[in-house]
């Protein structure tokens, strides 16, 4: 692939954005998560072109599909031909929670493997393929979720270890790349399914627009980077000017009800996100709901249980918190139809439907049962 000024090439645009992680060397142990399809394999083609001579390759066969073990032979094979070390872990998604969603549950075992191997290899960083159209499904994701500021800034190039090099190139370029090398990679028949929420934004919303407005991606990618500083701004001036303020010691807090009583709502909420946790954790609207609620009411005893394992109590002049406390567990409670109860911070109510299930739209906060 020829070179120039004025045209730069895939190559020497993907060399130019990791070098904006100021902290990465080519001699650094770098963990690749490699899935076998069009993205992660043209993450380690690169990679190896720039000559990156420490990397590992970890791949998670989650063994949901008939097609999983293919996949997994398919980037053990392109480990040995590239001289790349291959670790691999297969998952039994019967395990999974059934309370959870399967795609999330898969998600975690993912992260939690990567790190592993991390650990384990003594590796600095971790990279995967996430580009700019992931960037911006993620961002209408969020978005439906009510995610608030958090969900907004959508997908970090760099949170810690992990590292996104690719998160500034479009779908569209990464395969034309991969056409013009003529290398193989995987097209998994999942990713049409629009049953799920990502494939539907993609097939259905983002493609379609794309169509009458090219720049559709990097346009949003460029509101995500606003989006970001903000919330960068906003969480700066809560910690030099409110926290700094706020007795903290260990997992323990207190702060002055006074001082957060004139507050809009959107400072209340971060606030108490930036005191939970140091780590990014999006929050639901029902999540945030429960928050504000509690904040609200003059209650002296009222206690809050946070879904990350935080306890608030409302006192006569000051809100404590603390992550040292076992969660209650309520066994029993009672419900009756079309009464409304409370059970662990969630809210929930029967009622009877003469709607037949298939002629009801899925949503996630409901439960329909054979009555």
């Amino acid at each position: 692939m020829r070179l120039t000024k004025k045209n730069p090439g895939f190559i020497l645009r993907f060399s130019t954005q990791l070098n904006k992680f100021k902290e990465l060397s080519k001699n650094d142990r770098v963990v690749v998560a490699v899935s076998g399809g069009l993205d992660s394999v043209t993450l380690l083609h690169l990679l190896c072109k720039l000559n990156f001579n420490n990397l590992i390759v970890a791949h998670v066969n989650h063994k949901i599909r008939t097609g999983s073990n293919g996949e997994e032979l398919f980037v053990k094979n392109l480990c040995g031909n590239l001289k790349v070390p291959f670790y691999k872990k297969c998952l039994n998604p019967y395990a999974a929670n059934k309370i959870s969603n399967i795609e999330n549950w898969a998600r975690i075992e993912r992260y939690s493997y990567f790190f592993e191997i991390l650990t384990r290899t003594c590796s600095k960083w971790i990279m995967t393929a996430h580009h700019a159209n992931d960037q911006v499904e993620t961002l209408f994701m969020n978005m439906a979720k009510k995610t608030g500021v958090q969900g907004l800034a959508g997908i970090a190039e760099q949170n810690e270890h992990i590292l996104r090099p690719l998160l500034r190139f479009e779908k569209k370029d990464i395969r034309k790349f991969a056409l013009k090398m003529g290398y193989s990679f995987f097209e998994d028949p999942s990713n049409n399914d629009i049953r799920l929420s990502r494939n539907f934004i993609r097939h259905e919303i983002v493609f379609p627009w794309q169509e009458s407005n090219p720049d559709l991606i990097s346009g949003i990618t460029k509101s995500v980077d606003y989006f970001r500083e903000w919330k960068s701004g906003l969480d700066y001036l809560i910690k030099d000017w409110i926290i700094s303020k706020i007795e903290i010691r260990n997992d323990e807090f207190s702060i002055k009800k006074s001082l957060i009583h004139p507050m809009p709502s959107i400072i209340k909420l971060r606030l108490f996100q930036l005191l939970f946790t140091a780590k990014e954790n999006l929050w639901s609207k029902h999540q945030k709901d429960m928050l504000l609620q509690f904040l609200k009411s003059d209650k002296v005893g009222k206690i809050f249980y946070s879904h990350i394992g935080w306890r608030l109590l409302n006192d006569r002049c000051f809100i404590f918190g603390d992550k040292k406390f076992k969660h209650p567990l309520e066994r029993l409670t009672a419900m009756n139809l079309n009464k409304e109860v409370t059970f662990n911070n969630y809210k929930y109510n029967i009622k009877i439907s003469d709607k037949e299930y298939r002629n009801i739209n899925t949503n996630p906060d409901f439960e329909f049962l054979d009555w």
